[in-house]
Order: structure tokens, then sequence, then C-alpha cells
């Protein structure tokens, strides 16, 4: 059963409604929820805004991995626990860290596997580019 794939616009509200985020929880099979956080410029600030985002909307099991080389995007670890995630969400920014960073690695082998058995995989503004390839 693969997982539904949702390309978000950009600057989704991640405080309010946050109808969107909403949305993307809805469709999960789940409450686990992996960020990753390659795309931006900002991870701690990412971090933070996303963390709270989903707390407000009542999930305590979230990840956020910032990997910023291709050794951290083979890691083992990283890749179980994405793996193990209902939702795997990119963060916008630039779309070439993703590429760079995750192309050919355990990671990305995890995110095609986790969606195959169900994840949901979404993303926004260049995160939602790459959550389509």
């Amino acid at each position: 059963m693969t997982g539904a794939v949702i390309a978000i616009g950009g600057s989704e509200a991640k405080t309010g409604n946050m109808s969107v985020l909403k949305r993307v929880l809805a469709e999960a099979p789940g409450q686990r929820v992996h960020v990753i956080t390659t795309a931006t410029s900002y991870p701690d600030d990412a971090k933070i805004k996303y963390e709270d985002a989903f707390h407000v909307l009542g999930i305590d099991d979230i990840t956020v991995s910032h990997i910023d080389s291709r050794a951290q995007a083979n890691s083992s670890i990283i890749a179980s626990q994405i793996l193990a995630a209902d939702v795997i969400f990119f963060s916008g920014g630039d779309q070439l860290r993703l590429s760079f960073n995750l192309a050919g690695t355990a990671v990305l082998g995890a995110i095609r596997q986790a969606h195959e058995n169900g994840a949901v995989i979404a993303g926004t503004s260049e995160g939602r580019q790459y959550c389509l390839a």
C-alpha cells in the first residue's frame, strides 16, 4: 500500500488553523513524523517551528533530521528512523541540497521503502519538488 504524496505550494501555516498540516496527518497511517530540513539554510529555526506545530496538533513522536552530507545520508540510524515514520516531511529551501546530499543513499532508499509501506511523503516550497521525484 503506497502512501500519499502531498506537494505543498510553500509557506504552509505552522500556527493558527494549520489546515495543510492537519491534512497531511489525516492521510497518514499513524502518528510518527520525520521532518527533513536538509533544504533550508535555517535548520534550527525550521526544527523548532515544525516541532512546535506538530506538538500543537497532538503529535509527540517527531524526529527532525538536517542531513548536510552524503555520509549522514548513509547513516543506518537515520535510515531506520525514516523507515519507522508515518509522515516524511521535507521543509523548503534549496532543492539542490536535497539532490546532492540524498541521491543514491541509504536515506533515500529508506524514504522510498517507507512510502511503499504506506508513509505519507509531503514537502513545502522546494521540498515539494523532491517529494515528487
